[in-house]
């Protein structure tokens, strides 16, 4: 499954961080940090086996009564499992701006650019610690929507890189 990319205008300064049409008041983040997320391969791997030891148990059931018929499914089944775990396997890392605000941590945006995330850390934290200074406008490039997280990394591992910078 691809990831939907968008472009997202950030901007800090004056008090406040605006991402797109939300609104985070600085005084307000007690935390900035980056978290990573990637996809379980090793989830996608099991998957994989399990189904296509399903997919010949079915074909060889079928091969039973017609030969063609069963070595059909088994080679359709097979090019089409293949074909799902090569995508899955594909899915980049996603990575994502965490701020905590009154006790919870929220993820702000996600990006397949980690430099970009990174910037954006250092230039909020900048922000935090000089709340008076110039606002600075970023467009974060290769931005994935929250929705297009959940589905792809249904099975995911977080690794809290970065955390609390």
């Amino acid at each position: 499954m691809a990831l939907d990319h968008e472009t997202v205008q950030v901007q800090v300064g004056q008090g406040s961080l605006w991402i797109g049409s939300e609104v985070y008041p600085l005084r307000q983040i007690a935390r900035v940090g980056t978290r990573q997320l990637v996809a379980n391969r090793a989830n996608a791997w099991k998957e994989f086996i399990v189904r296509a030891v399903l997919v010949v148990i079915v074909g060889l059931i079928v091969t039973v009564g017609s030969e063609p018929a069963g070595i059909a499914i088994i080679l359709i089944g097979l090019a089409l499992l293949i074909w799902r775990l090569v995508n899955k396997l594909n899915v980049p890392a996603v990575y994502g701006l965490v701020l905590n605000t009154a006790g919870t941590d929220r993820a702000a945006v996600w990006s397949t650019d980690e430099d970009q995330i990174d910037k954006l850390v250092r230039q909020l934290t900048e922000a935090i610690a000089n709340p008076d200074m110039p606002t600075k406008t970023t467009n974060i490039y290769n931005v994935v929507n929250d929705g297009d997280v959940n589905q792809v990394f249904g099975g995911i591992k977080s690794e809290n890189a970065k955390v609390g910078r």
